[in-house]
C-alpha cells in the first residue's frame, strides 16, 4: 500500500504546540488530527483511552448501536496505534518472524497476535494495534536487556495515518460504491483509491472494516464515505457504541483465531 505520510501544515503544528502548552500531549495528539475539526462538526464528544484522546460519542449511545446494526456507521479509530518496523531487510524480516510468526513480503496483509500486519517493504513493515498489542510489540522491541529486544526498530506513526471502522450490514456496499472492487473475506485485506488516497480496507470480523490512509487525505476520505453513505443510513459512531458492539473483542478474537 503506498499510502505516503506528508508532513502536517506549519499551522497545524502551531496548534498542537499551544495545546499541549495548555492540556498536555493527549490535547497536542487531538490538534495534529487532520479529522478534529469534522468530528467536532458531527456532534462529536471526546474522552481518553490511556494516553489517545477519542471520539467517545455522538449524543446517543443507543442511537449509534441501532445505526450499525441496522444500516453503516463510521467511526474515527484513535484507539488504534499505527507502528512501523523498520531497519535492514534481514533484520525486520526476523523481528516481524518473532513478534507475528512470519516473515514479511512486501505487500502482503495479515493479522496476527492481536495485530494486523502490512509489508510497504522489505525495509518497512505497518502494524496496526490497540493499546494492549502495542504495549507488547513496544516491550518487545525495547525491553531492558538485548537478549530480550528483536533487532529492528519500531516507530510510532500513528500522526501520520488515519485508521477509521465502517460497520454493519450495508458496510460492504458501500466500500464498493466508493471504489472497492472485491471487498476482502473477513480476516483479509485488499487496497483500493477512496478520494484519491490510497487506502488499505482490513475486514476485521463480521460487518466491521478499518480503512487506514495517509492522514491529511482522511478528511476527504471521511466526507466521501459520510455523502456516499447517506442513502444508505450511514451514521456516526463512537468508541462507547463499538464497546457495546464488541468489535474490539471479535476482532481480537479473530485475530487469534
Amino acid at each position: 500500500m503506498n499510502v505516503e505520510a506528508r508532513a502536517p501544515r506549519a499551522w497545524v503544528r502551531e496548534r498542537a504546540r499551544t495545546a499541549a502548552r495548555w492540556y498536555g500531549r493527549s490535547m497536542e495528539a487531538l490538534a495534529l488530527d487532520p479529522l478534529e475539526a469534522e468530528l467536532r462538526r458531527a456532534g462529536a464528544t471526546f474522552g481518553r483511552d490511556h494516553d489517545r484522546v477519542i471520539s467517545l460519542s455522538y449524543g446517543s449511545v443507543a442511537g449509534e448501536i441501532a445505526v450499525a446494526e441496522r444500516a453503516v456507521g463510521l467511526a474515527d479509530r484513535n484507539d488504534l496505534s499505527v507502528l512501523a518496523v523498520t531497519g535492514s531487510a534481514g533484520r525486520v524480516a526476523e523481528s516481524v518472524q518473532r513478534t507475528a510468526g512470519r516473515r514479511p513480503e512486501p505487500n502482503e496483509t495479515w493479522a496476527a497476535a492481536g495485530v494486523w500486519w502490512h509489508a510497504l517493504s522489505d525495509e518497512r513493515v505497518l502494524a496496526i494495534a490497540d493499546w494492549r498489542a502495542t504495549q507488547r510489540l513496544h516491550h518487545a522491541f525495547h525491553a531492558p536487556s538485548p537478549g530480550l529486544r528483536v533487532g529492528a526498530d519500531l516507530v510510532d506513526v500513528s500522526d501520520d495515518y488515519k485508521v477509521l471502522t465502517l460497520i454493519g450490514p450495508r458496510a460492504p456496499k458501500l466500500l464498493r460504491t466508493v471504489g472497492l472492487e472485491n471487498v476482502p473475506d473477513a480476516g483479509t485485506a485488499s487496497e483500493t483509491t477512496i478520494a484519491g488516497e490510497r487506502a488499505l480496507v482490513l475486514h476485521e470480523s463480521d460487518a466491521a472494516f478499518l480503512l487506514v490512509t495517509a492522514g491529511p487525505g482522511a478528511v476527504e476520505t471521511w466526507k466521501l464515505l459520510r455523502d456516499q453513505g447517506r442513502p444508505l443510513g450511514i451514521g456516526f459512531v463512537g468508541a462507547q457504541a463499538l464497546a457495546r458492539l464488541g468489535v474490539s473483542e471479535r476482532a481480537r478474537a479473530r485475530r487469534h483465531a
